[in-house]
């Protein structure tokens, strides 16, 4: 099984994209949902994942410091080529 390449970049491209589809599909969903319950659940349930995944993007900026970026699993490289050599002399040791 290969393993995904993402950089940081992508991952934080990624992330905010997911945020935004979304919100998108809940606005969607909330408007075809007729009962208010229904739309409060699904308004809850969406505000919950955008927080997750807001989350997993904001803390890879710190984690790409350390080397150890991941989002939702999936290993990282950086994005700044300085840091990427850096990273590669960490593994390599």
């Amino acid at each position: 099984m290969a393993a995904l390449a993402l950089d940081t970049d992508q991952a934080r491209t990624i992330g905010l994209v997911l945020v935004l589809a979304l919100v998108v599909v809940g606005a969607l969903i909330s408007f075809v949902v007729q009962k208010i319950l229904w739309r409060l659940f699904v308004l809850a349930v969406v505000v919950v994942l955008a927080v997750v995944v807001y989350h997993e993007r904001a803390s890879i900026g710190s984690a790409a410091k350390k080397c150890d970026a991941t989002f939702f699993g999936a290993h990282l490289t950086p994005s700044n080529p300085t840091l990427k050599k850096h990273c590669q002399q960490v593994t390599n040791r």
